[in-house]
């Protein structure tokens, strides 16, 4: 028996990726990149806090969604899947701030040095204001993710059964 799998690999969500009202910011829609946004994992001082973000950079400006999952936060915080739309600005010196909109009472505001390939993003900050995470705040880092992409295959095996799986991934919203 064989099984094959088509997975797109992507950060956002559905219809709601530039506003819309599932991530509760009032209706207002961000403006949609002139590019494809990429991925962004930001590393924070605390491993109770997760930051990942679709994002597009032009030369002086950051445009996109994040999310960010607490796991000692209250359940009224936004949850994973809820989009912070993200906007700023990146000065000639390639200092990024930009600030999202408030989702469930939270603003995230992110602040740092983009290297010069646009690849990462260092001396950074990030803080919360507003809504459950009012007041979490401490340093940034972040990495552009690599898309995953290929065929992937492999066996999935146990008592008396052998599948044979392969999955073909591509970037995409």
């Amino acid at each position: 028996m064989s099984l094959s799998l088509t997975i797109l690999v992507g950060c956002g969500g559905g219809n709601n990726f530039w506003g819309g009202s599932s991530g509760g910011n009032g209706g207002q829609n961000s403006p949609p990149p002139s590019s494809f946004a990429e991925n962004w994992h930001f590393d924070v001082s605390t491993s109770a806090l997760t930051i990942d973000a679709a994002l597009t950079l032009s030369s002086n400006s950051i445009v996109g969604v994040a999310h960010f999952q607490s796991y000692t936060a209250a359940t009224d915080c936004p949850a994973f899947f809820d989009d912070l739309p993200l906007t700023g600005t990146i000065n000639t010196q390639g200092q990024v701030s930009a600030k999202s909109s408030p989702v469930k009472g939270a603003v995230l505001s992110l602040t740092g040095t983009l290297a010069p390939d646009h690849a990462s993003l260092s001396n950074g900050t990030y803080r919360f204001s507003g809504g459950c995470m009012s007041g979490v705040a401490g340093p940034l880092t972040g990495v552009k993710v690599k898309p995953l992409t290929g065929l992937y295959t492999g066996t999935m095996q146990w008592p008396g059964n052998t599948v044979n799986i392969s999955a073909q991934l591509h970037p995409g919203p």
